[in-house]
């Protein structure tokens, strides 16, 4: 096996047949690509014209560790005021969208969105001894404090 690894975008590519192909080269379809072996965030895909490109996503190791990273900073700040803690959860938010949100990779910010308004509604349930919010409760309180919308910021294409 010969391997490449490209420098600029963090792929390694395996070439099994020992020739060079052109990504962009449009003779060529998508299955040709299937013995080209990319790191988990890149896949080879084929656009509405048929030629392949690289579609981005984020990493699911990435994703869970993110994940884990906000429920920690959730129960350690679960007792700040609640205007307060909107405030900050929303600049996470957007720092995280600023930096994934890229080209094809809406469904995964989208995924981070919903995932921290779960664990925002179990964290505010356990501030005290008896349920704070139920779950139109909880609804009704995101429509005076809104979490940030998911945004693609960086267009690849």
């Amino acid at each position: 096996k010969k391997s490449i690894v490209f420098l600029k975008y963090a792929l390694k590519m395996d070439l099994v047949k020992g020739a060079w192909f052109d990504l962009y080269k449009r003779a060529v379809s998508v299955s040709d690509y299937k013995h080209l072996i990319f790191w988990d965030s890149h896949s080879i895909v084929a656009s509405r014209k048929g030629m392949p490109y690289i579609m981005p996503k984020t990493s699911s190791k990435k994703f869970r560790q993110k994940i884990r990273d906000i429920k920690i900073w959730l129960y350690a700040n679960r007792d700040q005021p609640l205007k307060k803690l909107m405030g900050m959860l929303n600049l996470k938010l957007i720092g995280h969208y600023r930096y994934y949100g890229i080209s094809f990779n809406g469904r995964m910010i989208s995924n981070y969105k919903q995932q921290v308004r779960e664990l925002l509604f179990k964290v505010l349930n356990r501030r005290s001894d008896r349920k704070s919010y139920t779950r139109e409760g909880f609804i009704e309180m995101l429509k005076y404090y809104p979490l940030a919308m998911p945004k693609i910021y960086v267009s690849l294409f």
